[in-house]
């Protein structure tokens, strides 16, 4: 048994004492993948919701509500909620009827769809150069059409490119809304030794043989790599007091706002749940 093994069966341990508590009676059980997600949903939920983080991956989340739904303590009582990531592109649902969706990639591209949250954003931090920050929210996601692409066909294939390892420093003009694809690709390959493809002339044509002028760029982009180019296009209009893309993160989570969580399918998807199972979430 591996020590995340061991750390899976611990987290479920805990999970299940919980639930027999008898000061645990009437709390929802939800599950999320990061400690990001965490902070956001507490905030999004009732009260009586016990929102927990479930590390490893959405697999192992996937197996923990799985397991738990079995259990007699949680029926009812425990949902995982999980990024979507490329499952709509590829027609899929969750295989799980208490494992939610994002209406979008990921946590991060629903805040970013939110006009209101995208606007008070920009409004902080755009500055007077920033007069349309909607048509800026389309330039950044065409922008990174090629790297979304290429990260689906390298789900798709296993193929071993890190691209959390890549910055988008050097690449990525801010003030032009501009990538240099091909030194994109050339620091990528350099930081992914095991990678199955390293010629960019293919990676390209790999990543092109996946557009569809139909694909939905909220459901095709990644919400990190979104708030990478965004501090970059913002730190380009600053003089000083430059923001990463972790903060930059953070006063999204704080603009998000309940009305705008209120008109997404999660949620209705969630409400659906919680009037089936005879609670409120």
């Amino acid at each position: 048994m591996t020590r995340e093994d061991i750390s899976d069966v611990e987290k479920m341990t805990e999970l299940r004492l919980d639930a027999s508590n008898p000061l645990s009676k009437g709390k929802i059980f939800v599950l999320v993948e990061g400690d990001d997600d965490c902070k956001i949903f507490k905030r999004l939920l009732a009260s009586h919701c016990k929102v927990e983080t479930f590390s490893g991956g959405v697999e192992k989340l996937q197996e923990c509500v799985q397991i738990l739904v079995g259990d007699s303590n949680f029926r009812g009582l425990i949902i995982g909620i999980r990024d979507a990531d490329f499952l709509y592109l590829e027609g899929k649902t969750s295989s799980l009827p208490e494992l939610f969706l994002t209406d979008f990639h990921d946590l991060e591209m629903m805040m970013v769809y939110a006009d209101e949250t995208f606007e008070s954003i920009m409004a902080e931090f755009g500055g007077k150069e920033t007069e349309n920050p909607l048509k800026l929210r389309n330039d950044i996601l065409t922008v990174l059409q090629f790297v979304s692409y290429l990260r689906w066909w390298n789900d798709q294939n296993n193929a071993e490119l890190k691209f959390k390892a890549v910055s988008y420093g050097g690449v990525f003009e801010g003030n032009t809304l501009k990538m240099d694809v091909e030194k994109y690709l050339m620091k990528l390959i350099s930081v992914s030794p095991n990678a199955i493809e390293k010629d960019t002339n293919l990676l390209t044509l790999h990543a092109k043989s996946l557009e569809k002028p139909t694909h939905d760029l909220y459901q095709l982009c990644n919400g990190h790599d979104f708030m990478k180019i965004l501090s970059l296009y913002i730190n380009g209009k600053r003089t000083q007091d430059h923001i990463n893309d972790i903060r930059l993160s953070a006063h999204f989570r704080t603009a998000y706002s309940k009305p705008a969580f209120y008109k997404t399918q999660l949620y209705a998807n969630l409400q659906k749940w919680a009037s089936e199972n005879h609670t409120t979430i």
